[in-house]
């Protein structure tokens, strides 16, 4: 692939998201900018992104008229809400194909998004909406409707009926801090969905969808830092299975 910036070969950096899991993002070493893949950007540690953002650019390199994304060469456009600070510049991909961070804005953005965080953890200001830190929800529902549904055989005595586990992707679990974690899915017909906490006094409900839709988002706070949870994912007030999860730590 090639740089939205300057148009040179990039190259594949492995790191380690904030959930545990590997991923791939593309570096610059012409002009120190990063390509990332949908969602990823969300959960790049601060101290990876620092790292990744330590890239020494040469001194000149040409000048584009504009930056296109490295899978579709589709023109990028720079993202103005309030997930992304003024002085900080992001570019993101229109077939949600990525989101490109030129030299040092990628440190720069993770270090806002955690300075939002704390602002509102320190004064108890409640987050409304989690996706006030996210880079753009589109990307996330798209992340969500690749992951493949896995699909159990069912005995022919069970023909007639269809489970709730049947109908829902692998949950997605996005840390946003220690705290809070946002959990999401889709499900292959509209349906109402909500999530059951197990505690070790009881149980917690988190509401998911309460009209029928395919996408579903389930928000999860305060909870405590580097902790294991377990949770049931109810479908058509139906169990869909058990999953697992554990918080970052501090």
């Amino acid at each position: 692939m090639i740089c939205p910036e300057c148009r040179q070969p990039l190259s594949e950096k492995e790191i380690i998201t904030s959930d545990n899991q590997k991923a791939l993002v593309y570096e610059c070493f012409n002009c120190g900018g990063h390509f990332v893949p949908p969602l990823i950007a969300n959960l790049i540690p601060q101290v990876t992104a620092q790292d990744l953002d330590s890239v020494t650019p040469k001194n000149t390199y040409p000048v584009v008229p504009s930056v296109v994304c490295s899978v579709c060469q589709a023109t990028m456009v720079g993202i103005t809400d309030s997930v992304v600070p003024k002085n900080v510049t992001v570019y993101t991909c229109p077939e949600n194909h990525g989101n490109y961070f030129p030299l040092h804005q990628l440190f720069a953005f993770k270090r806002a998004q955690k300075t939002k965080l704390q602002y509102h953890q320190l004064w108890g200001i409640p987050i409304k909406s989690v996706f006030t830190v996210l880079l753009p929800v589109l990307a996330i529902f798209t992340a969500i409707t690749a992951i493949p549904f896995t699909l159990n055989q069912l005995k022919s005595s069970q023909e007639s009926r269809v489970k709730a586990g049947e109908l829902v992707s692998n949950p997605l679990v996005s840390p946003i801090s220690p705290n809070q974690v946002v959990i999401s899915f889709t499900t292959r017909v509209a349906s109402t969905s909500s999530l059951k906490l197990i505690l070790s006094g009881g149980v917690q409900i988190f509401p998911g969808a309460v009209t029928p839709q395919t996408t579903h988002i389930i928000n999860l706070d305060n909870l405590a830092p580097a902790t294991p949870y377990q949770y049931e994912i109810i479908i058509n007030d139906k169990s869909a299975g058990l999953y697992n999860f554990t918080t970052p730590g501090l």
